[in-house]
């Protein structure tokens, strides 16, 4: 029996490159929250974005009571909504999705 020896495949010269939809799913399904803080921390090589919630303290009373609750009040609780670790690269794609929706935005409402 002859066997025939194949000669191995080589990899092509230029990347093959192929444009792919993305399809988000269960969007629709995921809960929206509100957020009112965001910090974000640099470690190594990615950077830690958290998106957290802070509800206001409730201030009743005479102009003189609510100056002496805000006197009284030290710090404010942000409970955390979301946290996320993004390479440089995908934290520029998100800086480009926020600059560009604000700047529909601003277009949008100046329209009215």
């Amino acid at each position: 029996m002859a066997t025939t020896k194949k000669k191995p495949t080589k990899a092509p010269k230029e990347p093959v490159e192929k444009a792919i939809s993305l399809v988000w799913v269960g969007l629709e399904d995921t809960p929206v929250r509100s957020v009112t803080n965001t910090i974000c921390q640099i470690h190594e090589d990615l950077f830690i974005v958290s998106f957290g919630f802070t509800n206001p303290p409730i201030l009743v009373g005479t102009a003189a009571e609510v100056r002496k609750q805000i006197d009284a009040v030290e710090a404010v609780r942000v409970t955390p909504v979301a946290r996320m670790a993004v390479t440089e690269a995908h934290m520029e794609n998100i800086i480009k999705v926020f600059q560009d929706s604000l700047k529909r935005y601003r277009k949008q409402k100046d329209a009215q």
